[in-house]
């Protein structure tokens, strides 16, 4: 039976709005051609190396994202503290979403955008919160990642952070988040925290006197 215009347009509807599946069969055999085992050592060891196409298409393959290594890290987690950055966006590419089974806390509750920030590479964070990583994690410590990276004075990952929800009036160990960046004089940060609404309080005394500059102490006095 010869199939008529109207037909043929709602077949294409139809077919149109059914899922796509990757075909794990070609990825296995292109793999195999490649004379790369499928295995969980080969796909962890391949995006270790940096290697973001080999990665991806492990991922396609049906290789398990949440396999871990010896050092009990997952597939994202090598890619972040190996400093792979091409790797870790192929494979939140590739679905690989970074949730407590792909990207869960390591040791003292370490969560990947902790790791993240300890790689001084804004582009990390960012990666990891827009694709949904709990950007407020704190470790066992109550340290949140907006903690170290204020500290250590990277303004835009203080950005990042803090529009992801972190919260600038922490309080970890029962210091105020602000403690960090007055003791390592990062003004710029200082600035930064107070205008997206942290407050000094009842530290504003110790605060005071743990600044190290006249212009410090002077965007203190005038806070609240």
């Amino acid at each position: 039976m010869k199939k008529t215009p109207v037909l043929l347009t709602l077949t294409a509807l139809v077919l149109a709005a059914l899922p796509v599946h990757s075909d794990q069969a070609g990825a296995r055999e292109q793999l195999a051609k490649e004379g790369i085992a499928f295995t969980q050592e080969a796909f962890l060891q391949k995006i270790a190396e940096g290697d973001a196409k080999h990665a991806a298409l492990f991922v396609e393959a049906g290789i398990d994202p949440s396999v871990k290594n010896q050092g009990n890290r997952t597939a994202l987690w090598v890619a972040t503290e190996r400093r792979q950055l091409d790797v870790l966006k192929a494979l939140i590419a590739a679905g690989v979403a970074p949730n407590e089974k792909n990207a869960p806390p390591v040791e003292s509750g370490k969560s990947i955008v902790f790791e993240a920030v300890d790689s001084g590479d804004a582009a990390f964070v960012r990666t990891l919160v827009e694709a949904g990583a709990d950007g407020k994690m704190a470790n066992e410590y109550g340290v949140p990642p907006l903690a170290e990276a204020a500290r250590t004075g990277n303004r835009e990952m203080c950005e990042i952070l803090v529009k992801a929800g972190a919260d600038p009036n922490a309080a970890p160990g029962g210091f105020p988040l602000l403690y960090g960046p007055v003791n390592e004089n990062h003004l710029e940060i200082v600035q930064f925290l107070l205008a997206s609404g942290a407050k000094l309080g009842e530290h504003k005394a110790s605060l005071l006197e743990a600044a190290k500059t006249p212009e410090m102490r002077a965007v203190l006095e005038a806070a609240e």
